[in-house]
């Protein structure tokens, strides 16, 4: 009996252990997902970089175009994970008109320990009404709500200084935002104040889709948080 009492000792402490190593694990998952999510949010702008290549002289289609984004977190109890709107506003930025608004929903992968990031669709959106207005209605946003393409997910993992995020190569083929289906090879990288975004889009023989600014990163500035 002593026997199996120091044994079971022995495999308690090792239990304990056990926990509290896999709790500071999931303290160090919730810190990276939690950081960034506050990173993410916020406003964001690439004029700088835009001011620079005019500067430069650089030959207008190898010039970004003039985008902003903001980054609203949103309170959505029926859905998993983190969702964002995201009002992206173009020709000239803020002072621009509010062109399109986005949902865009990040959840934590504990099997392959990274950060999933997926473009959402509303199957009906007349049913949330007009979101330039107000975002107000998505508040009841559902997992029924919504539709994504699994293969155009963006994956992120944190790489000591900043998060790095890219579709799984070769596997993005989508249609949403043109005539014909494109294959997208997307990469991100996001720090505290600064935001790359670099998709190349292919036709699907494997040729190049040329648009202005496609052949390097926008660089976004992070202008305010919230």
């Amino acid at each position: 009996m002593k026997g199996n009492r120091r044994n079971y000792g022995l495999s308690a402490c090792g239990l304990t252990l056990l926990l509290v190593g896999c709790a500071a694990e999931r303290k160090l998952e919730h810190q990276q997902f939690d950081l960034m999510m506050s990173w993410l949010a916020g406003k964001w702008d690439n004029g700088q970089q835009v001011e620079a290549e005019i500067a430069a002289a650089m030959p207008e289609f190898d010039r970004h175009l003039h985008y902003a984004m903001h980054y609203v977190p949103l309170q959505t109890p029926g859905m998993d994970g983190q969702v964002f709107a995201i009002r992206s506003f173009n020709e000239g930025g803020f002072d621009g008109p509010l062109t399109r608004v986005a949902l865009h929903r990040f959840r934590w992968l504990d099997s392959s320990q990274e950060i999933e990031h997926e473009f959402l669709f509303l199957l009906d959106p007349g049913e949330f009404g007009d979101l330039k207005s107000s975002l107000d209605s998505l508040a009841t946003l559902g997992e029924n709500d919504v539709r994504v393409n699994p293969k155009c997910r963006m994956y992120w993992r944190w790489l000591g200084d900043h998060f790095d995020g890219r579709t799984r190569k070769g596997q993005c083929i989508t249609g949403s935002y043109t005539p014909t289906s494109i294959l997208v090879e997307g990469h991100g990288v996001l720090r505290a104040d600064e935001l790359l975004r670099h998709d190349m889009n292919f036709e699907l023989s494997g040729q190049v889709r040329p648009r202005q600014g496609g052949a390097s990163p926008e660089r976004f500035r992070k202008i305010s948080s919230g």
